[in-house]
């Protein structure tokens, strides 16, 4: 068999895995489907760093700056390895609907929400 066919075989096999969480009565851009579960473990995977910037703000809150700069080192580092593993088995596993629906394993889903929500993004 040729690259060609094979490559044409390949993306209409992703094609019909990706299409499988799909229904016709909700919207392609619907929160929780395999589509969106595997870009939610690739933004996991690629934006663990962030977790070191989230932990350092949530431990600002109840600390002083010295004790949250080290904790957020070493929480940062704990939480970033979570992400990462998290985002590996949801990279893994998009097609199957683990855990239920393709809910996100981790709360809040990506760093980028968890920093959006901490408030460190507004405009003051």
């Amino acid at each position: 068999m040729s690259i060609l066919k094979k490559s044409v075989l390949f993306v209409l096999a992703g094609m019909l895995i990706l299409a499988q969480g799909l229904r016709a009565d909700e919207p392609p851009y619907a929160e929780d489907n395999p589509a969106s579960k595997l870009g939610r473990g690739i933004v996991n995977v690629i934006s663990s760093p962030g977790e070191y910037v989230l932990q350092t703000k949530k431990l600002m809150e109840t600390n002083d700056p010295r004790t949250a700069y080290f904790g957020g080192i070493l929480q940062g580092t704990c939480h970033m390895i979570k992400r990462i593993g998290g985002g590996i088995y949801e990279v893994v596993t998009f097609p199957i609907p683990i855990p239920k629906k393709y809910k996100p394993l981790m709360d809040p889903p990506t760093t980028f929400a968890g920093i959006q929500d901490s408030g460190l993004l507004q405009a003051n």
